[in-house]
């Protein structure tokens, strides 16, 4: 990548996991009214006990957690918020693109302001095109709380979080690719020296 060519990121390791035809389920904490949900815990279990561990003995990974980071859009950066705040140990970066923050109700805020350990670094963004022109406010007022609830329970100077609105962006790949870049040099710029 030409961040890494530029010298404008340290190397990393991405991985990535396909999603299927169950991530509605796979990826949310609890179901939402009648839609299935609840597996986020087990997607979690499977990521930190079999893929995980994995990529850390087959590639020379940097295993901790303020090293490991997890990504994911849509219903994928609801997943990628619960774990990093269910599983600080693992997790000490998360990146929430355009996240389906509506999923459960206020689930995810409320588990966002008990739950936020200091050292978390979280990116979270969304288009001003998602939710189509009725739902926008909508859909950017949930991911916002989202980000709010993170800086909840005076943890503003503990967790470095990011909110970004993307204007113009619909709720798709080509608009979470666009945002990558800026998604990794906030992550990945201020990286702490690899333990020797």
């Amino acid at each position: 990548m030409w961040l890494i060519r530029a010298a404008e990121l340290p190397p990393f390791i991405a991985v990535a996991i396909p999603n299927s035809p169950r991530r509605s389920w796979e990826y949310t904490p609890v179901p939402d009214g009648t839609r299935e949900g609840g597996g986020a815990a087990a997607f979690g279990r499977f990521v930190i006990e079999r893929v995980k561990p994995e990529i850390d003995r087959e590639y020379r990974s940097l295993p901790d957690s303020a090293h490991t980071g997890i990504v994911g859009s849509s219903l994928g950066g609801i997943v990628s918020l619960y774990l990093g705040i269910e599983h600080p140990e693992t997790f000490g970066m998360v990146g929430c693109v355009s996240p389906a923050a509506w999923w459960g109700g206020p689930e995810l805020v409320r588990r966002t302001a008990a739950r936020a350990r200091p050292g978390l670094r979280v990116w979270i963004d969304i288009g001003t095109r998602e939710g189509g022109p009725a739902g926008w406010e909508l859909t950017r007022r949930d991911a916002e709380a989202v980000y709010l609830a993170l800086l909840a329970r005076d943890c503003r100077e503990n967790v470095d979080a990011c909110f970004l609105v993307d204007e113009g962006a619909l709720h798709d790949e080509r608009a979470w690719a666009a945002r990558v870049p800026a998604l990794l040099q906030f992550l990945l710029a201020s990286q702490p020296p690899a333990s020797q």
